[in-house]
């Protein structure tokens, strides 16, 4: 557990981080717990309509046990400094939100973070690491699939509670609203940070409907995802296709950088 002191994380310092963990607690799980005050006052912000399936609450305090979980495995496999970043740091946000929504077991959870520098840290801590990451005595363990230019591909599993992928991404990083402004589709712009608003496109995710977002990074891989997407019980309208062919008649494709942007994996 060779974890880098954050003080020797370039832009972060010990005193920018406001949250700590219960270290008097002897159980990991109870060292890491959110307190529940705090996001059910932050609750009363997100909308509760009657026609929801469930309640922006119930989805929360799901993510938030998820959330928990993410902070137990960096701090039982990685090191307690950076459990302290994801912490601090650290947010849920994507189309894992309508998945837990809908009680679908998501492909992934996409762990993001507000500061360049943390995103940085993560990507150049496992870049040169492939390897099974268990230590004797952890209760779980995070096994390193994939580092690419984009996200740290990892499968957290353990204690009890369950497996899942997770992918800290990277290479895009920044405050939640920032962030999710530049997703393909409006139900992926959804997020979850334990000390904010919870944010969640309940309007589109309920009727699954995809809304493309104009102002989307990279239309070229929207193009796919609607096949993937519409196998899976959503739809789109023509106005929304015409939307997608606007952003990608603005694109140069004969642009290495464009045609980067495009995903191998669907």
């Amino acid at each position: 557990k060779n974890g880098t002191s954050i003080n020797m994380i370039p832009g972060i310092n010990i005193s920018d981080l406001k949250y700590d963990f219960d270290e008097s607690s002897p159980d990991l799980m109870q060292k890491v717990a959110l307190p529940d005050s705090r996001i059910k006052s932050l609750l009363l912000l997100s909308s509760n309509k009657a026609h929801f399936e469930k309640k922006p609450s119930d989805i929360a305090e799901e993510l938030g046990k998820i959330f928990e979980q993410i902070l137990a495995a960096a701090y039982d496999c990685f090191s307690p400094e950076e459990a302290r970043l994801i912490l601090n740091y650290g947010y849920i946000a994507g189309g894992s939100i309508s998945s837990v929504y809908w009680n679908e077991f998501p492909n992934d959870y996409d762990l993001f973070f507000t500061e360049k520098a943390v995103a940085d840290y993560f990507f150049e801590k496992f870049q040169s690491q492939i390897q099974f990451t268990h230590f004797p005595g952890s209760k779980f363990s995070l096994n390193l699939s994939l580092v690419s230019d984009n996200a740290v591909s990892l499968f957290l599993s353990g204690n009890g509670l369950g497996s899942f992928n997770l992918q800290l991404i990277t290479k895009y990083y920044g405050p939640p609203e920032e962030v999710i402004s530049r997703f393909d589709f409006k139900h992926c712009m959804s997020y979850f940070k334990w000390d904010l608003p919870f944010l969640i496109q309940e309007e589109v995710i309920q009727i699954r409907s995809l809304v493309f977002n104009e102002n989307a990074a990279s239309p070229l891989n929207s193009i796919m995802r609607i096949h993937k997407l519409c196998s899976k019980g959503w739809h789109i309208k023509k106005q929304e296709i015409i939307k997608l062919g606007r952003a990608l008649s603005k694109l140069n494709f004969d642009d290495p950088a464009v045609i980067a942007t495009l995903s191998d994996y669907y």
